[in-house]
């Protein structure tokens, strides 16, 4: 199958659950994962959140580090106009700055994004 696809120009980014149709855990790759960094604001509400938990995955996998994430996050709470969705990435980023952040580096990110 694989072979079809050869020649063809590769897409900006790769999301394989859209809308939620399966139960699964999505790793996204470091250029999807970037695209939608900078390009969040075009997936619908409920597509935005599935992807930022895949950003999130990303951090407990061990994939990104909390601080990229964060500045991730960061963008992102700052366009998110939903309030389940903002609540979650809030909830996202507290828990990466509290679990995966030492010490040091804590209040820093608090203040930027508390």
């Amino acid at each position: 199958y694989i072979s079809k696809f050869v020649g063809l120009k590769q897409p900006k980014a790769v999301y394989l659950n859209k809308n939620d149709h399966d139960y699964s855990k999505i790793l996204l790759d470091e250029q999807s994962m970037k695209y939608f960094a900078q390009h969040i604001k075009k997936a619908s509400g409920f597509d935005r959140i599935m992807i930022t938990r895949s950003i999130w995955d990303s951090v407990r996998d061990v994939k990104i580090s909390a601080i990229e994430f964060l500045q991730m996050c960061k963008d992102i709470i700052l366009i998110e106009d939903d309030a389940d969705n903002l609540v979650t990435n809030l909830r996202y980023a507290q828990s990466a700055v509290g679990a995966y952040l030492p010490q040091t580096m804590r209040r820093k990110y608090q203040e930027q994004i508390f």
